[in-house]
């Protein structure tokens, strides 16, 4: 493999970027959507089992709805719908955790550490030398 295939143009690099700010930023929307629900899910004083009930829903438009309305802005409507469901399901759990001595401390601990935890993973994704890339090649599609 030569120098020329791996090399990428400018063009390349700075579509690949655009991808990644767009992905980044419907990540970050629906996770500042689910984690609102949630709070919406505490403030509500939803009992545990509503979990269940909105995983099921969720699930039901993962499977059938979403890839129907993938390519169409509706599909962004459903993908709210689920990861709101989502969030407002776990208020019911995070309403138990609250309940316990230390619930606060818990939350606090799950959250810091799933923040932690993606911005390094993000980081380290963003931050790739090209020769820690080159020997996925041979599983990409030819």
């Amino acid at each position: 493999m030569s120098q020329l295939d791996i090399a990428r143009s400018e063009s390349q690099i700075v579509a690949t970027n655009k991808v990644l700010k767009n992905t980044y930023t419907l990540l970050s929307a629906t996770l500042f959507f689910s984690a609102l629900m949630a709070g919406v899910g505490v403030l509500l004083a939803l009992p545990p089992m509503t979990h269940l009930f909105t995983v099921i829903v969720a699930m039901v438009l993962g499977i059938f709805v979403l890839p129907k309305t993938a390519n169409t802005s509706k599909g962004l409507v459903v993908l709210f719908a689920i990861t709101g469901l989502m969030g407002l399901g776990l208020g019911g759990i995070l309403n138990a955790y609250l309940g316990l001595p230390n619930g606060h401390q818990i939350i606090g601990t799950a959250f810091a550490g799933t923040a932690i935890i993606f911005l390094s993973l993000s980081g380290y994704a963003l931050t790739l030398r090209r020769r820690q890339t080159v020997p996925m090649r041979r599983f990409q599609a030819r």
